[in-house]
């Protein structure tokens, strides 16, 4: 009987032992970065001094390590003069910053070039190849892509030329 009462004190603490905190949980990752557009400008070429070259299709960035906080502005995004609305969804893969840039009717017979204002939470510090999916470039005209490294660069712009309307 005593060596009965020993056996079931052992499986007791060995039961009681396992009933522990479950370290099957995975430990958090750093949050995937998500992003939108805050501000669009007015349609430039109906606005006095709009300033910016008009001849370049441009991102400006500035990064908030603290926040982890990145701003964009696409300068001079092409668009239809009278949208419904502009949109630009950004996704975030890796180290790969998609920018897809588009535009809801009417569709009136002039196009604008507007400023985009966007913001992406969560960002790492690290190096990032960005991609604009712009609708109104040409085919022939380079696409807006750069590398920017955030790690290193906390503000900058990249440009790249444009020639056809509403641009050039």
């Amino acid at each position: 009987m005593l060596r009965f009462a020993s056996l079931m004190l052992v499986a007791g603490l060995l039961f009681c032992a396992s009933c522990g905190e479950d370290d099957s949980t995975p430990a958090p990752q750093n949050p995937q970065p998500t992003g939108n557009l805050t501000d669009v400008s007015g349609c430039k070429q109906f606005m006095r001094n709009a300033g910016d070259d008009k001849t370049k299709s441009c991102i400006r960035w500035d990064y908030d390590v603290a926040k982890k906080e990145l701003t964009l502005v696409h300068v001079n995004a092409g668009f239809n003069c009278c949208p419904k609305a502009i949109n630009a969804t950004i996704s975030v893969d890796g180290t790969v910053m998609v920018i897809a840039e588009s535009e809801v009717g009417p569709d009136c017979r002039c196009n604008c070039l507007y400023d985009l204002t966007m913001r992406v939470n969560d960002v790492a510090p690290a190096r990032y190849v960005v991609q604009v999916i712009e609708p109104l470039r040409s085919k022939d005209e380079d696409a807006l892509e750069f590398s920017m490294d955030l790690s290193t660069q906390t503000t900058g712009e990249f440009c790249v030329p444009r020639f056809m309307y509403p641009w050039g």
